[in-house]
């Protein structure tokens, strides 16, 4: 039996900060459709990949499976629920003072989407974590490793081949969106697609050794694979993981793969950013707090404010200040939240320092 490590990984952090930079603009209105494509093909992977490598890295497979599903209801099932009556709440709110455009129609099938586990806005990728990660830890504990692989290529070839119903132009896309059967059958591609994801962290999390000097080799290949997924990514296409557009299959894990492990690489060889690492360990909160909070949108009227009076950073470097002032705001709400609204989303109530003496 291994024994398991719950020393946290500075440097997985760090690469999940940057990765929810990537997804904070990936929804701005500035980025062009090259940076779209290219942070599309893996800024979503990435948070499933390093799942699965932390899975690795704490050996939870070798918990109790009635322990597992427990914790993993607390840690990403109540701030799915949390955040889904919240918005829920807003939309009616919002529907009984007739401001915005959302409809009765709209706020229907927003319930239906969460009891579904479809997800509203960026709430989709929680559900699909959840099933990705108790499903792998379940085969990981009933099979051996080939087992767990094999299983893993069998969902990529069946997701690889059947993903095309998911496009506009097939016969079935309006019963897919707008049934409730499509809203189970998109969540259930999602979580398969996680699993394959999670599994590939899992395993490539071997060949992560920890060192205490930046290692030149690593860094190379960081930047080779920079290269190669960014190449993957062009080819391909843009792609979406919520709405389930691969496109091409092969091109799509390796745009994916190749993207996560430079990011994982380049933070695993830099100095710790206290900064990033605090971003990504509260990425859950700015992913569900970003967009539905009105946060994007505010500093997208910001971004025009400056940029008007600004000339150099028209039209290039307004996605980059939207970024600037999306995270400084979410700073704001992340305090909030683990302050005030810390049992939402399963963590415990935070230590005062005034509990604790000073012995000399």
């Amino acid at each position: 039996m291994r024994v398991q490590n719950k020393e946290r990984l500075q440097y997985l952090d760090m690469a999940k900060g940057i990765g929810i930079i990537l997804v904070v603009i990936g929804h701005s209105t500035y980025a062009g459709e090259s940076l779209l494509t290219w942070i599309a093909s893996f800024h979503m992977p990435l948070f499933f990949i390093i799942s699965g490598m932390l899975l690795r890295h704490t050996g939870e497979e070798e918990k109790k499976m009635s322990i597992i599903i427990k914790k993993k209801l607390k840690s990403i099932m109540l701030p799915y629920l949390s955040f889904s009556v919240i918005y829920l709440l807003m939309d009616a709110a919002m529907l009984m003072l007739h401001a915005g455009s959302k409809t009765f129609i709209d706020f229907f099938y927003s319930m239906i989407a969460t009891f579904t586990l479809y997800g509203i806005s960026t709430l989709w990728f929680l559900p699909a974590l959840l099933i990705g990660e108790i499903f792998f830890l379940y085969i990981r504990k009933h099979c051996n490793h080939m087992g767990t692989i094999i299983i893993g290529l069998v969902l990529a070839a069946i997701v690889g081949i059947t993903h095309p119903i998911f496009d506009a132009n097939y016969a079935l896309y309006n019963a897919i969106y707008y049934l409730i059967p499509g809203y189970l059958i998109i969540c259930l591609y999602r979580s398969a697609t996680a699993y394959v994801f999670i599994t590939f962290g899992y395993y490539i999390k071997n060949y992560l050794t920890q060192k205490d000097t930046p290692q030149i080799k690593e860094i190379a290949l960081a930047a080779a694979l920079f290269a190669l997924g960014g190449a993957a990514a062009f080819a391909n296409g843009r792609v979406d993981l919520n709405a389930v557009i691969f496109k091409n299959n092969l091109y799509f894990y390796i745009g994916a793969c190749a993207g996560t492990m430079a990011v994982v690489l380049l933070c695993k060889n830099i100095k710790t950013w206290k900064p990033l690492l605090k971003l990504g360990r509260n990425s859950l909160i700015i992913m569900a707090t970003h967009l539905d909070f009105r946060v994007m949108i505010t500093a997208i009227r910001g971004a025009s404010l400056i940029s008007e009076r600004v000339a150099f950073l028209q039209p290039y470097l307004q996605w980059l200040l939207v970024a600037v002032l999306v995270t400084s705001m979410e700073y704001i709400i992340i305090y909030i939240w683990n302050r005030y609204f810390y049992f939402l989303i399963g963590k415990k109530k935070p230590v005062s320092r005034k509990n604790f003496k000073v012995i000399k």
